[in-house]
């Protein structure tokens, strides 16, 4: 493992300008960050085809761009069905990420310049198998994604398969907000949606509220859950078996015991075992996705320790998976996977990078890679996950807000 300096000052996707400052901090934040960042479009959208163009060449995300060509160019808009899909269940049995796919669900990166290209390859690596549908705040901005797509070369002989809804969030991680989706006992597509407000500092009242905007869009029964939790810390083997870290209980501090917790989840989600692991520390979501992910019921990829920091509780992870077993009684088959060292960006944001944060989608895993240990990385996923294509994606700029491929995309299963 090659030795990293523990400090870095890179490219920090937070929309730090929505957050109030001390008037020095304020001007020595305007001078340096601003400059990079699209702040006055996100407090005044584009609503021309010409303030577009400005954009997309301001931003040097597309050089030759004209107002004609986006007046020319409508995105594809996802159309609503024309019979809801009503669920006569009342729980729901969330899938594992190797079921079928009809689609992955993205909130685009709108006001991360650099990460447009990031976002652009998932797209790429998904539409050969399945279709995106891409969240944006209006039609102005689906033109705009839609022309760098088209113009890049990103959706080649797959252009069909990317259609866009328009619907408002605050940032790209949908992971965490979006509906969270599965079958009811009938076999009828539904799905549940938590309570997402985790961040204190950040608005997030229209991620909060998109799993309901879509479930509208798309007819589509979702059950409130009264349950504080984002995706990325909720997995399922699809086969009974559930699994989160302890930051469960932090965010939910009206579950005293792991008794109180199970019978209310036991009241919304269709499932038998529930397996609850230590999260790393130095690390700010405490998700389950950056320490383990599924390859199939029987065989999950552990993240192993890199250094003192994170040492202990990630051994404490591989301990118990060692000594655990899936709702039918079966023992893991555990792979164990790198962990690149962690650093600070900005010496305020701890930056823990995992391989386990890959999607998984009709016979494709789009695995993260961060120019560290990822040649080891991909030849596991290459051993170990038969029949699937890896795909390999930079997120070396990504990973600085905290998360990369399966944190900035949800899964819509197959309609039945």
């Amino acid at each position: 493992m090659a030795l990293e300096f523990p400090l870095r000052f890179g490219y920090i996707p937070y929309p730090l300008w929505r957050r109030r400052y001390p008037i020095g901090i304020k001007q020595v934040f305007n001078a340096v960050y601003l400059p990079l960042y699209p702040v006055r479009y996100d407090q005044n959208p584009p609503q021309t085809a010409l303030q577009i163009a400005q954009f997309l060449k301001r931003f040097s995300l597309l050089d030759d761009i004209t107002p004609q060509f986006i007046e020319a160019h409508p995105a594809p808009i996802l159309t609503i069905p024309n019979e809801p899909q009503k669920s006569t269940s009342n729980k729901i049995r969330l899938i594992a990420q190797w079921e079928q796919l009809d689609a992955v669900l993205m909130s685009w990166c709108i006001f991360y310049p650099r990460l447009w290209k990031l976002h652009a390859d998932m797209v790429a690596g998904i539409i050969p198998v399945a279709e995106v549908h891409i969240a944006v705040p209006s039609d102005w901005w689906a033109r705009a994604v839609w022309a760098y797509l088209t113009q890049k070369g990103f959706l080649g002989d797959f252009v069909g398969r990317v259609k866009f809804i328009i619907l408002p969030t605050d940032d790209m991680w949908i992971r965490d907000y979006g509906p969270m989706l599965g079958y009811g006992a009938d076999g009828v597509r539904g799905g549940v949606k938590a309570i997402y407000d985790h961040l204190p500092f950040y608005p997030q009242g229209r991620d909060n509220a998109m799993p309901m905007g879509w479930a509208k869009h798309t007819q589509t029964t979702l059950t409130p859950m009264n349950l504080h939790i984002e995706g990325g810390n909720l997995l399922t083997d699809g086969a009974g078996t559930l699994f989160m870290t302890e930051k469960v209980f932090q965010a939910n501090p009206q579950f005293t015991t792991r008794a109180d917790l199970e019978a209310y989840l036991h009241t919304v989600l269709d499932y038998e075992k529930l397996i609850i692991t230590p999260y790393m520390r130095i690390e700010r979501t405490g998700h389950i996705d950056l320490l383990i992910k599924l390859l199939d019921a029987r065989t999950v990829m552990i993240s192993t320790p890199s250094s003192k920091w994170d040492k202990a509780r990630l051994d404490m992870v591989l301990a118990q998976f060692k000594s655990e077993t899936n709702a039918r009684g079966e023992k893991y088959q555990i792979i164990e996977m790198p962990t690149p060292p962690l650093y600070f960006n900005w010496i305020v944001y701890p930056i823990r990078r995992s391989y386990t944060n890959a999607l998984t989608v009709n016979g494709r895993i789009l695995v993260p890679i961060y120019k560290s240990d990822d040649e080891m990385a991909i030849r596991r996923y290459e051993e170990h996950a038969n029949g699937y294509q890896i795909i390999p994606i930079d997120c070396s700029i990504g990973i600085n807000g905290g998360g990369a491929i399966h944190c900035m995309t949800r899964e819509v299963p197959a309609m039945r």
